[in-house]
């Protein structure tokens, strides 16, 4: 009888919990366990798209073009003055592109993770990167139904002051979840046994 290599036909049929992968091994704490792994759903949604981003960028698109083009047909030649709208243009490209393409990109490949410590999100950029981000839980956490079956679940606060001195604050979540309630439950018994 032939085995394939990397088909464990006799493993242990344990909880993904009980064993975290190697892929864990130096994030997670010694006693830090796996209590939820779930991703978001790819999709169009319009809370992915930065609408300020957006609007910034078809203004120097519009700024950009229209003067390089008035410049251009005025003079009937191309001249450096022409290119410095450009770049308002050039500008104004990536501003639309970040707010909506790579935004909607990003927001289908993030992958969540909940232990009895921390909320974990990490998202797959391109080529091959990946980004790791930790919060601690320490909101009680919220609830909320997006639509098409999908939810939002909060457990995290970040504050922090910016360089003019102002106070800022985040809450980090996880987005566009299916059965979001299975991170929710977890998440609700881990605050209230803090509680205690």
């Amino acid at each position: 009888m032939s085995r394939e290599v990397g088909f464990e036909t006799d493993a242990p049929k344990t909880p993904r919990r009980d064993r975290p992968a190697d892929e864990w091994r130096g994030i997670l704490g010694a006693d830090e366990e796996i209590l939820w792994q779930g991703r978001s759903t790819a999709g169009f949604n319009l809370a992915d798209i930065a609408f300020v981003e957006l609007l910034m960028g078809v203004v120097f698109v519009y700024i950009g073009y229209s003067h390089g083009l008035v410049m251009y047909i005025s003079t009937g030649e191309i001249e450096l003055s022409n290119f410095i709208p450009m770049a308002f243009g050039i500008v104004g490209i990536y501003n639309v592109l970040n707010a909506t393409v790579w935004k909607l990109y990003v927001s289908g490949r993030k992958y969540y993770t909940l232990t009895n410590a921390h909320g974990v999100i990490g998202t797959l950029l391109p080529f091959g990167r990946k980004r790791l981000k930790t919060y601690p839980v320490n909101i009680d956490p919220e609830y909320f139904e997006i639509g098409d079956g999908l939810s939002r679940v909060t457990f995290s606060r970040e504050n922090w002051t910016d360089s003019d001195g102002d106070k800022q604050s985040r809450i980090p979540s996880f987005d566009r979840v299916l059965n979001g309630l299975d991170a929710f439950k977890p998440l609700k018994n881990l605050r209230s046994k803090d509680g205690e």
